[in-house]
């Protein structure tokens, strides 16, 4: 799926490539696919950094960089950033064109709010992705707000969550629809890797 000289992976999952078993890692997938790897040797999005570091990390992802094999206006790409997020005004101005920015006052505003106002850039269209940037750890867990977390625990029991993730689903094309989970660490534990899965049956989105 990726163009053959300049085709790259972004990892963008913590100290990935700060230990000698990190860089092997990148080393199979290279050779597994083909491809150029990307992934940080710090902890670069982790509290208490700022966002300034998190950019450094994300500023090579379709979020940040316009696409060069289409026309930025067919792209219809969401980037939801959080007030709970250090220096987010740094983020949101380093967002490319061709993404649509959300903010979320996460002090004012609740779930529905934040479906109400992705539906709303959105309009008529449906959202090729749409990405969160949020605060992760390697429990499985990540949080929309500080009093909102997000674990297989709390989406079984919360009807709120369970809501807002079918409507996120909803607002994203059928075919080939992605979230994009922007939060570290989220994927390094089975417990993490459980909740993509159940984000992705939930949302019937990748």
């Amino acid at each position: 799926l990726l163009e053959k000289d300049e085709g790259r992976i972004d990892l963008l999952a913590c100290s990935l490539a700060a230990s000698e078993e990190g860089l092997d890692l990148l080393g199979t997938l290279e050779d597994l696919t083909d491809a150029d790897i990307a992934a940080s040797d710090d902890t670069t999005g982790n509290p208490p950094t700022q966002a300034e570091d998190l950019l450094e990390t994300l500023q090579d992802s379709l979020y940040f960089v316009p696409p060069a094999d289409r026309e930025m206006e067919e792209s219809r790409r969401i980037l939801v950033v959080s007030s709970d997020i250090e220096a987010h005004e740094t983020l949101t101005a380093a967002t490319a064109e061709h993404v649509k920015v959300v903010f979320f006052d996460t002090e004012k505003e609740k779930l529905e709010d934040l479906s109400k106002k992705i539906s709303e850039v959105l309009g008529d269209d449906r959202a090729d992705s749409i990405a969160f940037v949020n605060h992760g750890n390697d429990l499985g867990e990540f949080f929309l707000s500080k009093e909102l977390k997000v674990s297989s625990q709390t989406l079984e029991s919360s009807e709120e969550l369970q809501l807002f993730w079918k409507n996120v689903g909803d607002l994203l094309e059928e075919d080939g629809g992605r979230i994009d989970l922007l939060a570290c660490n989220l994927a390094a534990s089975q417990k993490g890797k459980d909740l993509i899965e159940e984000l992705a049956l939930l949302t019937d989105a990748d």
